[in-house]
């Protein structure tokens, strides 16, 4: 395997380019993008394939971000490669992009300075990858799942669970003989969330989702017409968040808008603080006001 290309960094606003490499014999050639895949686990073949050159189109390239993909090739005599060619390159960051960086390292200090534990989360929710929360369009109200026979102990792994839903939950045994036994039923209800603010701030447990969340349950939720407009929300918004969770420099827009949401939620949520804005603000309006006034000597 040699001449992979693409390598380095390619121009921004490139959402489209092709993936190529060469081998030196007749050969059938497959990607990952894991590290360490076999040749038989790879689910993705190069479009072009079957003799020396190999080409595959990769899309939805995004400017700022690094891909990498690891390939391996089976010749005719099926032997295969027993380690990773990688293929890796950049797409540079466009102006744009770099100013919503900068605005967003800004917000994220006047975070800091807001809610001091803004940096502090170190949760389940925040390590998984920012869009293991949005499994699919669709979140699921009922199902089954099939966790295996014989003698043991069985768990399951429930999936698309809908936020601020109780579920009822019980296992039963299916014998040989066609009988069919039923554990108890248990409950649970799912944590709520915002939607938007979660796929824009990668965790549920943000503090910036945490400041919304809470000014929602405080002023929203104790009104029919506030909470005509949460259920509102959660009916059209999820599709918004599917958008958002899979381009960076959406999440970056979404970040800079919701700032003002934010700070206003915030000093809802502490009135005290707005009432010393409220009573420091003009003060120090007026001490700038007289100084500039003030005549100068010569």
């Amino acid at each position: 395997l040699s001449n992979g290309s693409p390598s380095g960094t390619i121009n921004s606003g490139t959402t489209e380019t092709t993936m190529s490499v060469t081998t030196d014999e007749n050969a059938t050639c497959k990607y990952s993008t894991s590290a360490g895949t076999s040749y038989d686990n790879m689910a993705n073949t190069f479009a072009t394939t079957g003799g020396t050159c190999h080409s595959h189109s990769i899309s939805s390239l995004e400017d700022g971000k690094t891909y990498a993909y690891y390939v391996r090739c089976k010749d005719a005599a099926g032997n295969k490669n027993p380690s990773d060619y990688t293929i890796s390159f950049s797409v540079a960051s466009s102006t744009a992009s770099k100013a919503l960086n900068r605005a967003g390292r800004y917000a994220g200090a006047l975070g800091d300075f807001l809610v001091p534990s803004a940096n502090a989360q170190t949760t389940t929710e925040t390590a998984a990858p920012a869009n293991s929360f949005f499994t699919g369009p669709e979140y699921l109200l009922e199902g089954t799942t099939e966790d295996g026979a014989g003698l043991g102990d069985y768990s399951s792994i429930l999936t698309n669970l809908q936020p601020s839903t109780t579920y009822y939950v019980r296992a039963y045994a299916l014998l040989d003989t066609g009988e069919v036994y039923y554990g108890n039923t248990y409950s649970f209800t799912t944590a709520d969330s915002c939607f938007i603010a979660t796929a824009a701030f990668g965790s549920v447990v943000h503090p910036y989702v945490r400041v919304l969340r809470d000014f929602r349950d405080r002023y929203l939720l104790g009104n029919a017409p506030g909470r005509a407009f949460v259920d509102a929300y959660y009916r059209y918004s999820p599709p918004v968040a599917d958008c958002i969770v899979r381009h960076d420099v959406l999440k970056l827009m979404v970040r800079a808008a919701l700032l003002p949401l934010i700070g206003m939620s915030w000093l809802a949520l502490h009135p005290w603080f707005a009432l010393l804005l409220l009573l420091v603000i003009p003060g120090v309006s007026a001490t700038v006001m007289m100084r500039r006034a003030r005549p100068r000597t010569a």
